[in-house]
């Protein structure tokens, strides 16, 4: 699990606060370690450290949600499989304990060639497989686009073996005018919006205003997407795309940009790598 901790005010006593369902002190802490990335010890200890408003807001929201009887990983928005820390929400069932058992399995009987995992889900066993499986190709089909939107937040950090989820999509997008048509098109099918802008506000998704802009940050029917013509950190799109790797998702080859643009864009961006995904 990574550590995140927030440098401003605000929240701290957060930790302190006992959700409707019981379980005072031990189960908040559970719910600020899911959403922070710590462990339940961890967040304990450092109940009394300054938080960042957003990440307490999330905090708040989770434990609204239990109180109204939302299963705890739908609530925190992540689940712990093997190795893995996955995101999940209510397009995807959380996965049970015995699927696991499952992955042990096929470990022990295959140990190389091509894995199919038909119907995915949230990806549980097709990243487990291809973070801890030594396989030519993980290929994983699912037949919800909303439950394979579920997958993409995961797959950049998994393909090199971490065990962090993120929790949406960047895309580095080529930023000719055939394919910013492309581009505002896929987009308008998604029913994309900007994220955190009001209602009101004007606002024309075609490609004179992709092209008159660079980062936007999106809210889709599939979820957050934000798509990235000049991402701090990396280098111009033509080299970002040749360094990468190319994987496949859903019967799709993707390109995942490198794990040492990946590190560099997240420095730039000020987050921190999760811990062991150098």
């Amino acid at each position: 699990m990574s550590e995140r901790s927030g440098s401003n005010g605000g929240g701290q006593t957060a930790l302190r606060r006992s959700n409707g369902n019981g379980g005072g002190q031990e189960a908040t802490a559970a719910v600020w370690a899911a959403i922070t990335g710590l462990s339940i010890g961890e967040a304990w200890l450092r109940r009394d450290e300054p938080k960042a408003p957003e990440v307490v807001a999330r905090y708040q929201d989770a434990v609204s949600q239990l109180d109204r009887g939302v299963p705890f990983a739908y609530a925190v928005g992540s689940v712990g499989f093997r190795t893995l820390d996955l995101k999940i929400d209510p397009r995807a069932l959380i996965p049970r304990p015995e699927t696991e058992g499952l992955v042990e399995l096929v470990l022990a009987r295959c140990a190389s060639g091509l894995i199919a995992d038909i119907g995915t889900g949230c990806g549980c066993i097709a990243l487990a497989l291809a973070v801890e499986g030594q396989f030519e190709r993980v290929i994983a089909v699912e037949q919800s686009a909303a439950a394979a939107a579920l997958v993409w937040g995961a797959v950049a950090g998994g393909s090199y073996g971490s065990a962090y989820g993120t929790f949406d999509v960047d895309i580095a997008y080529a930023r000719d005018d055939d394919n910013l048509e492309r581009l505002a098109g896929a987009l308008t099918t998604l029913g994309a919006t900007l994220r955190g802008a009001p209602p009101d506000l004007p606002f024309q998704l075609d490609a004179k205003t992709l092209a008159n802009g660079a980062n936007f940050t999106f809210t889709t029917r599939l979820g957050s997407l934000d798509i990235l013509g000049d991402p701090a950190g990396a280098p111009p799109y033509r080299d970002l795309k040749a360094a990468g790797t190319t994987i496949t998702v859903s019967g799709m080859e993707v390109t995942v940009a490198s794990i040492d643009h990946l590190i560099a864009m997240k420095e730039a961006a000020g987050t921190a790598a999760p811990s062991g995904f150098r």
